[in-house]
Parts: structure tokens; C-alpha cells; sequence
């Protein structure tokens, strides 16, 4: 099967959440194997229609890759995954794994994925037997946190289950993050779903009527709860018999086992049940499910204050410009794990409303009625999608230093330099980004940063574009000259320069001037120094 399942999707999603969402996460014209090394040896999972394999970004980290054969495809699996690759790309949530590409060609799609290293939430289920209630109730909010954000979008997932939950790390305390949107659908309030998806012991009794809403993830999530607490499933009595259990799961026939769930708590069986309600009118939303006292009193991980440094970022976010927009948001998954649960958890802590997503108003709220501070102007600023809230990649790019560090910029700039050429045109920009962004072409884009009007971005260009020309972050000169520095290479490029203008000058003569500027005490005099030479080293 030739042609582009995903295009009409793609559009649809840059309609409802701005071109920023996409902007170098949908590619037609690159292979995958121009960007990542895959290791055939390491098959993470398999199904229907292909593999997910362990691949490295050719200078960065490690991704899963879902690899599907498009003439292998029925219609309506190629419906799911068009369907599938708009609704994941516009997604932005901490609790969510993240899409972060998608390749297709005339033969194949392939959609790269943050890799999850910690196992499914079914695994470790196994593993422990059950879980105690403090634990429990973490899990239970992290998961309805992702729920609560799709709901408030407008999307329901359809398919909830311990195997679509993983760990990002091993270990206990470890973040979980939901994943599959196979089946997940957007929805509006005016009407009702009505095909039947799911897993039989995790789908609710109205799904199998054919007439439900998004309150159907919400019955699934209460029979997650159930497992976790109770270590099986409430239909476990008729498990060996697929008939009963599709019976008794019609009728919303809940199997309460009284050795295992009534010797839990009291909030914890009052959480149980009111997310296991037949009625879908009178069971909990994931909003009021997260604030049940359950929830509220038991799970072990504290609200997190708002740190002063983070919310002095945000109130002082200026304008960006449309390239640097793009780098900040690529640089933005880049972040170790340890920075993206510290700003997972200041993200709730703004979050009031568990939506997943900054408002005006608790914008509004977090900044204040400070003196000569445009609100407004502030919270558009840091809107990068443009599309009236701040998701949480916004906000990791408005909490993050604005002038990031060379551990982020080199592999930012090898993504960019698609041609491995160390530059970057505006054909590698045409590549990854398409024909235009923000109405700008590649080559306006490239007009940003390029000093010296070559067409193209060094790696010293990209270094003073997105430093701004500010060194200070370099604690010496012997710091700021590290052989891989930005700082070195404007050295090198200025030895270069003297030699090339002087004509006679010697190694040792060019040398000397410029130890000499080495050997400065002020570090930030010699960046100014040396930014005002000539950018014109090949790197």
C-alpha cells in the first residue's frame, strides 16, 4: 500500500494545536536510518503489524521504535494508525510518553517513542503480587493525571490496562507513563462513542452496549485500582470461562472478593466503587477522582512547592524568535531524567486544575498583580503552540536556561546538520521541517543565526545564536577553552583569521596573541573579543 496514511491526520492535528507541535516530528523525505542506529538484536515488543526495536539517535539518546509494513495493513488498521499518529503527536503531557517522531515513506511507517527502561506496570503487578495502599494510591494519581489531560482535550483513550502503563526508570518510585493510543478517539459532549474496543476484563459494560462516553476510561481505571490493591482481577472467578466473564462484565457484575478488598481501608474501597459504578452519570471523573480523599491523603508524594527560580523564568519569558522556537522545543527532550521529574512535579504544583495544562488564569494566578508586568503579553510569549494554554513542553522550555549548555546544544545542532556536513542549510531545515514554519521558508529560518551570510549555521554560529552571545556561564577562561567549547573554537578560528589577513604571520606569532587573550582574568571581555571576529572556521 503506496501513499501517505498519516498527511490528513498530521494537518488536522497542526489546525487544532499550531505547527510547533509537528515541526520537525513528521518526516516524508528522510529515512530513518539516516538518523538512528538500530540494534536488530534488541526487539522491545511485537505485534500484529511489526516490531518495536531499540535504536540511538546518531549523536544522542536512545529511542523504541515501532516499525509497520504498510502493505501488510487492512483498511481499518491503516485507519488506526493514521488515526494513531495525529491524536500521539499532539500529545504533551509528563505522564505520557512522548512521540517523538514519526517516518513515513511509500512502504513503511515508523513512529519513534521516548524508551521507557523501567517495564510495564502488569510486570511489576506480577513481580509484587499487589500493592500496599500508600503505593497504590501513587500509581493511581500519576495514571489519572494522564487521564484527567486527555479528558480535558477532548480525547478518550479506550484501552486502559496495567500493560499500557510503563515505568520510565526501574525502581519503585519511578515515574509511569501511559502508552497505545491505538484505539484512543477524540470525543465531544454532545455524543457518544460507539465502537467496541478494549480489553474484555478492562472495558466497561456500557462499551460493550455500544453507547458510552469518556467516563468508560474511568470504569477501567477503577478496575486498575482494583487489581493493584486486591492482586487479581474482579472478574478472576470467571476466568477460566470467557463467556461468563463477558456476562457478568455486561451487567457490571463486580466480584468483590471479601478476604482480599475488605481488609483494605475504607477510603480505598469507597475509591474502588465509585469508579467501579454502573451508572456512568454517577461515576467519578478522572478530576474527581483525583481529588478523593483516598488520593488526597494516602499516596505518598507530597504537592511540590513552586520554586522561586522557575516561576521567575516564567514571568520574565520574552518573545521568541520562530528558529529559536524550534531549538528550545527539540532541546526541550533532550533533559535527563532526574530535570524532567523536578519540573514534572513544579508542572502539577502550577496545575491547579489537573488538566495538564497552564491557563491564563493560573497564569494569572502564579505571577500576580506584579507592578509594569504585562500578563498577557508574558503569557503569550510562553504559549510556543500558540493555542491559548501552556502545555508542558512550553513550560520545560520557559523553565529552562535560556542560553542551555553545550551538553544540549551539540546534539541539538547534529540533529539539525541532517546532511552531517557541520552546517546546517536550508535544505537539512527543508528536510526535517518541510516546506515552510510560521509562514517562514528554511532559508529565512537560516537568516536567523547566520552572521556571515554564507546560507548557512556553523557550529560557532549556532553556539553565539543560541547563547546569545553570552559566555558567562563558563566559570574561567580555563573553562570557556575546553577543546569542544564554543569559546575554543573562536580561538582557533581567530589564529586562523590573524594569519589569513597578516600573510606573514607565523603559528607561534598568532599563538601568542591569542594565549595572551587565553590568560585574561575576565572571561566575559575575552568572549567579546573574540565574538566580534569574523566567523569563519569549517568545522
Amino acid at each position: 500500500m503506496s501513499g501517505r496514511i498519516s498527511q490528513k491526520a498530521i494537518d488536522d492535528t497542526v489546525r487544532r494545536k499550531g505547527e510547533l507541535v509537528t515541526a520537525g516530528r513528521y518526516s516524508t523525505s528522510r529515512r530513518i536510518a539516516s538518523d538512528f542506529d538500530f540494534d536488530d538484536s534488541s526487539v522491545l515488543g511485537a505485534g500484529a503489524t511489526g516490531k518495536v526495536h531499540l535504536a540511538t539517535r546518531v549523536g544522542g539518546h536512545r529511542c523504541a521504535v515501532k516499525s509497520v509494513q504498510k502493505k501488510k495493513l487492512s483498511k481499518s488498521a491503516r485507519d488506526l494508525l493514521m488515526n494513531e499518529a495525529g491524536l500521539y503527536l499532539s500529545l504533551d503531557h509528563p505522564h505520557i510518553a512522548r512521540l517523538e517522531q514519526v517516518y513515513e515513506s511509500r512502504t513503511e511507517l515508523h513512529f519513534v517513542m521516548e524508551h521507557l527502561e523501567g517495564g510495564e506496570l502488569l510486570s511489576c503487578l506480577k513481580r509484587d503480587l499487589k500493592f500496599p495502599e500508600p503505593r497504590a494510591a501513587d500509581a493511581m494519581r500519576q495514571m489519572l493525571l494522564a487521564v484527567a489531560y486527555l479528558h480535558a482535550h477532548g480525547i478518550a483513550h479506550r484501552d486502559l490496562k496495567p500493560e499500557n502503563f510503563v515505568f520510565a526508570q526501574a525502581g519503585e518510585f519511578s515515574h509511569l507513563k501511559m502508552i497505545d493510543f491505538g484505539f484512543a478517539s477524540r470525543f465531544t459532549e454532545d455524543s457518544k462513542m460507539s465502537q467496541p474496543c478494549g480489553s474484555l476484563h478492562y472495558v466497561a459494560p456500557e462499551v460493550l452496549t455500544k453507547s458510552y462516553t469518556e467516563k468508560a476510561d474511568l470504569w477501567s481505571m477503577g478496575v486498575i485500582a482494583y487489581t493493584l490493591l486486591c492482586g487479581r482481577s474482579p472478574w478472576h472467578p470467571y476466568k477460566d470461562s470467557r463467556k461468563e466473564t463477558l456476562k457478568r462484565v455486561t451487567a457490571g457484575d463486580v466480584s468483590y472478593c471479601p478476604e482480599r478488598f475488605d481488609v483494605l481501608s475504607e477510603d480505598a474501597r469507597d475509591f474502588v466503587k465509585a469508579l467501579l459504578t454502573l451508572d456512568p452519570s454517577k461515576r467519578l471523573s478522572a478530576a474527581e477522582a483525583l481529588e478523593h480523599r483516598w488520593i488526597q491523603q494516602t499516596a505518598t508524594t507530597a504537592p511540590a512547592l513552586v520554586d522561586d527560580n522557575i516561576a521567575h523564568k516564567l514571568k520574565s519569558t520574552g518573545r521568541t524568535t520562530p528558529f529559536r522556537k524550534i531549538c528550545l522545543s527539540m532541546a526541550a527532550s533532550t533533559l535527563s531524567q532526574k530535570e524532567a521529574e523536578h519540573l514534572t512535579k513544579q508542572f502539577h504544583a502550577l496545575d491547579r486544575n489537573n488538566n495538564g495544562a497552564l491557563t491564563r488564569e493560573s497564569f494569572r494566578e502564579l505571577v500576580g498583580e506584579e507592578n509594569q508586568l504585562d500578563v498577557d503579553a508574558v503569557f503569550a510569549n510562553a504559549d510556543l503552540g500558540n493555542d491559548g494554554e501552556i502545555g508542558f513542553t512550553s513550560f520545560v522550555v520557559a523553565s529552562m536556561d535560556q542560553r542551555p549548555s553545550q551538553e544540549v546544544l551539540r546534539p541539538l545542532f547534529n540533529r539539525l546538520d541532517a546532511d552531517r556536513n557541520g552546517k546546517i542549510s536550508a535544505r537539512d531545515l527543508r528536510s526535517i521541517l518541510g516546506p515552510c514554519f510560521e509562514g517562514l521558508s528554511p532559508s529565512d529560518l537560516i537568516r536567523e543565526a547566520d552572521t556571515t551570510g554564507d546560507g548557512c549555521i556553523s557550529w560557532p554560529e549556532f553556539c553565539a545564536y543560541m547563547m546569545q552571545g553570552d559566555l558567562s556561564n563558563f566559570n574561567t577562561v580555563e573553562d570557556a577553552v575546553e577543546p569542544t567549547c564554543f569559546l575554543k573554537l573562536k580561538v582557533d578560528d581567530a589564529r586562523s583569521w590573524i594569519r589569513r589577513v597578516s600573510g606573514r604571520m607565523s603559528f607561534s606569532e598568532a599563538d601568542g596573541i591569542t594565549d595572551g587573550a587565553r590568560n585574561s582574568e575576565d572571561s566575559r571581555g575575552v568572549a567579546k573579543f573574540f565574538l566580534r571576529l569574523p566567523l569563519r572556521t569549517t568545522m
